[in-house]
């Protein structure tokens, strides 16, 4: 038991530290502020929340599920679904509470950074400093501002617990290695879970060997084969997810030995924007189309990208903690240098937010350096200089979390530094059609059609025809989206709409057909093609269509009240009376299940329940026909 005087100095030692991590997560949390005010975008947002299924059951059945589909928007991440579906059940679609859980997961992730520096014996001021930069620079804003980027915050969180256990794994005692080690791998799996990105960990580990002096035997290498291995399951998940959802970018087609270029311009990009963050977007399209021909800044930038590693190979021996820093950065930052390209961007800001932990890790000890005493005279100087800086980062940081605010504020920043962007004008068409702005939408969506036609675009300008100009002009632009990708599966689905409304069958069932073929988690596909073969007569097909909709969107009342009206007309009113009652909770304002369900419980001679029903489907609103109404009275005893 410790006396008071021991517990007096044992709390003299642990207050400071308190203070510093108090100071460091307020004036994070200041230059972040704006997030809390900020909503939805429509990046992602939909395809992640606001109409993803998956995240609105969290039973086990749910859970299951999660873990069970192979991808969302591209990704392997059951874990950031979990998360994200948890604010869902508390929140509802309320924006405010899950940009809270990102701010406070970015929160702890730069506690965390400020804990793995101190472990790494870094010198304080060090130490803080490189957390600090971690929780503020302008360049992490994305992945907190952004509500789809959950992954990058909760990935990181496990990944930074992971390396925090394994240095206490490799220093600790005998009987603690079992237990950290376990942590450890643990925590890997969920970093892998929340987003495949984290497979460069084991690697990261041998670094931490060099850096910690550890000794690299068989013993050490065999150490890491767990890891290793999950990082091989994780990469090939990876690879179909992206397969599946088609994110590869189409300008794979440039040869490697252009888009090598590509990597180490970014490279330099990245290292230039730590010290100065200017020209920030929240999407950097590619600076070219149609001929893939780089400019000459890209092959220049291979220059400085060899002297780079000249001198990362020269520092090996002669400076581990820049060795380290350097490969840190390097290593996690390579597989997002669109070497191999993907998705729309060229780069991004949120691919630095664990790259950056190696370079925040060396301006620490530089920055410590500079104000040490070494430079005794010229310290007020750096220290004026080194002020100003954090300054510039924290109005920028403050700057770019407003950008986030909607999809307005959004793709308006964009369209603003990047003029020429299709998909800038495209998107903000998009949420301007939604707002009801068809004026804005129309000329945003005609713009970024003569700048360079997709099929997302096409698309969206049809829906718009539909509303005010027609079917035929609408008809037209989706055929358009169709010749720039005939596996554009939206397009088919709605071209199968207009010509069931023109009651052309045979062509409505041959476009939702191919829909779903072309997409099988397209729900509404296979709800509209359900209809199509119950049109025709094909009942089991109507019935399996019918089914896979629901098994994609298990919350969808819709889709359950028709398959219970098929097996309605099947005669099998059990089944039918399941699916009725499994809508209800689903529409509890509507009257439809239970007069669905009125009419089961008659067929089947339960009068007595069929009136109650139908009382109840009266009550929210149903106007039940007289003569039903009056088979009823008939019929009672």
């Amino acid at each position: 038991m410790k006396t008071t005087a021991e517990t007096s100095k044992s709390d003299h030692h642990r207050l400071p530290t308190v203070a510093v991590l108090s100071i460091l997560l307020i004036l994070v949390l200041i230059c972040l502020f704006p997030t809390f005010q900020n909503g939805w975008v429509n990046w992602d947002d939909p395809a992640y929340v606001l109409k993803n299924p998956l995240i609105q059951d969290l039973s086990s059945g749910g859970i299951y599920t999660l873990f069970a589909t192979g991808h969302q928007v591209g990704l392997y991440h059951p874990l950031t679904l979990i998360s994200l579906g948890i604010d869902y059940q508390i929140w509802g679609v309320n924006a405010f509470g899950f940009h809270l859980t990102n701010l406070i997961f970015h929160l702890f992730n730069t506690f965390l950074a400020y804990y793995f520096f101190k472990k790494i014996q870094t010198p304080a001021l060090a130490a803080f400093v490189g957390a600090l930069l971690f929780g503020m620079h302008p360049m992490h804003v994305e992945s907190v501002a952004w509500i789809s980027a959950r992954k990058d915050v909760l990935y990181t969180f496990f990944f930074l617990i992971t390396l925090i256990s394994y240095v206490y794994y490799s220093r600790g005692e005998q009987r603690n290695k079992i237990l950290w080690y376990s942590v450890a791998l643990l925590a890997f799996i969920c970093s892998l879970l929340s987003k495949s990105l984290g497979f460069t960990l084991p690697i990261i580990l041998l670094l931490l060997d060099y850096l910690l002096k550890r000794k690299i035997t068989t013993k050490v290498l065999l150490e890491k084969l767990p890891f290793f291995i999950l990082s091989v399951l994780a990469l090939i998940m990876a690879k179909y997810g992206q397969q599946a959802s088609d994110s590869m970018n189409a300008l794979t087609e440039i040869p490697l030995e252009k888009t090598i270029f590509i990597g180490s311009y970014n490279v330099l990009e990245y290292l230039f924007k730590v010290f100065a963050p200017i020209n920030l977007s929240s999407f950097h399209p590619f600076p070219f189309r149609g001929s893939p021909a780089l400019s000459m800044l890209f092959y220049a930038s291979m220059i400085p990208f060899c002297a780079l590693l000249f001198f990362l190979f020269r520092w090996f021996k002669r400076s581990p903690k820049i060795f380290f820093g350097i490969a840190l950065f390097l290593i996690t930052i390579s597989p997002v240098l669109q070497i191999i390209p993907f998705g729309k961007t060229i780069s991004s800001e949120r691919y630095t937010y664990v790259p950056y932990i190696g370079l925040f890790y060396l301006v620490g000890l530089g920055i410590q350096f500079l104000l040490s005493k070494k430079f005794y005279k010229m310290r007020f100087g750096f220290l004026g200089v080194i002020i100003l800086w954090f300054l510039f980062l924290a109005f920028q940081t403050r700057q770019q979390s407003k950008v986030w605010k909607d999809s307005e504020t959004l793709w308006s920043k964009v369209i603003e530094q990047y003029p020429e962007s299709e998909w800038a004008y495209m998107s903000r068409g998009m949420h301007r059609f939604q707002e009801k702005d068809i004026n804005g939408a129309r000329q945003d969506l005609d713009k970024s059609i003569s700048l360079s036609p997709i099929p997302q675009a096409l698309y969206e300008r049809g829906l718009l025809c539909e509303q005010e100009e027609g079917y035929v002009q609408a008809i037209d632009l989706y055929n358009q989206s169709l010749i720039l990708d005939p596996s554009y599966a939206k397009s088919h689905l709605n071209l199968g709409v207009i010509y069931s409304k023109m009651q052309n069958s045979e062509l409505a069932f041959e476009h939702f057909k191919a829909a779903t073929e072309y997409d099988d988690s397209y729900g509404l596909a296979h709800f509209n093609l359900a209809i199509s073969y119950k049109i025709k007569g094909q009942v089991a097909e109507a019935l399996t269509s019918f089914t896979r909709a629901i098994e994609l969107e298990p919350n969808n009342p819709l889709y359950i009240r028709h398959r219970g009206v098929l097996y309605y007309n099947l005669e099998d009113y059990p089944v039918a009376i399941a699916d009725f009652e499994r809508a209800m909770p689903l529409e509890p304002n509507s009257g439809e299940p239970y007069f669905l369900r009125s009419q089961s419980y008659f067929m089947m001679g339960n009068v007595e329940q069929a009136v109650i029903d139908a009382k109840r489907a009266e009550q929210l609103g149903k106007i039940i026909p007289e003569d039903y109404k009056e088979m009823l009275l008939n019929n009672q005893d």
